[in-house]
Formats: C-alpha cells, structure tokens, sequence
C-alpha cells in the first residue's frame, strides 16, 4: 500500500529488482494482466521490442510503469505535417505503448508526473533518432480527455489514436 511516505524514483525495469507481483490496476485490468504476467517480461526483458519504465519504492516495489517503443507512421494521417518541417512521406514516433498507476494512487498526481517523465524519457532517447513526438492510442473518451489536457491530439482518422509532437515538448 502506497502510504506517500515512500519515495517514488523512476527508473528503467530491472527483474532482479523490482516487485511486480502486488501491482494492482482495477481501473484498467488489462494494464495489471499485462505488467504482473509474463507479457511483460516477454516483451521488455526476452525480446527487447519494448523498454520498460517503473515508479517504485526503495525496497523495489513498483507503484506505476509505461512501456516505450517506436512507430512509422504515414504522414497522411497527421494533420499539417508540413509542421513538423520534414518532407518525407512517413515519419518516426516512440509509442507510449502502456502506462499505469496503482490503485493507491489514484488522484495523486503521481500518474501525470509518470505521463511527463514518459514523453521526456522519449524525447531524450527518441529525437536523436529522428522521432518526431509521442504516439499512443488512448483506451476511451475519459482518457482521450487526460491526454489531451496534457497536449496530446487525436489522429483524423481515429480519435483514440494521439500524438504529442517534440516540438511542443520544447517550449
């Protein structure tokens, strides 16, 4: 249980570290069946199409975590592309494949700071590359909602599908 005594530290995901077994999510079951079965290890340890992040305690207990990966997406399905400033017909994004917060800290904060240091996690490893912002595809209206308080904006051809281009990171 969350007691907002302990220090939440951010870090990538380390099996020999952190504790995913009492990681519960009943907002959104998949996101806990994802991070607490073997999905998760298959993805981000095994096969490393995916790196995982964890908020957890210093005893390794993990309170949060997001997944990050890459995406080509055409350009025809942004709009004005052209603001991105790149002449290509596809472009790079890092997709924000999963993100998920405990239950105990639902309406604290800690999930948007968790979304922030997931874009900037992103950024830091993805702009270098040549990825143009963050892709995600939210799971419903509410959480469309959230995203786009933060910045995000839907796709035109699916609202569930968002980006959040690096430009905007910037200022």
């Amino acid at each position: 249980m969350f007691t907002g005594q302990q220090k939440l530290i951010i870090q990538r995901f380390d099996p020999d570290i952190h504790d995913r077994s009492a990681f519960s999510c009943q907002i959104a079951d998949s996101l806990q069946i994802y991070f607490t079965g073997e999905e998760f290890i298959r993805d981000v340890v095994d096969l490393k199409i995916l790196g995982g992040w964890v908020a957890a305690d210093e005893s390794g207990k993990v309170f949060g975590y997001y997944t990050l990966g890459m995406r080509t997406l055409d350009t025809k399905q942004i709009p004005n592309p052209e603001q991105l400033e790149f002449p290509f017909k596809t472009l790079n994004f890092v997709i924000l494949s999963r993100i998920a917060t405990c239950d105990d800290l639902r309406g604290t904060g800690y999930g948007q700071g968790l979304l922030f240091d997931a874009v900037k996690t992103a950024y830091e490893l993805g702009s270098p590359l040549g990825a143009q912002g963050v892709y995600l595809e939210a799971r419903n209206d509410e959480v469309i909602r959230i995203y786009e308080n933060f910045g995000f904006f839907s796709l035109p051809s699916k609202s569930e599908r968002m980006i959040y281009p690096f430009k905007d990171f910037l200022q």
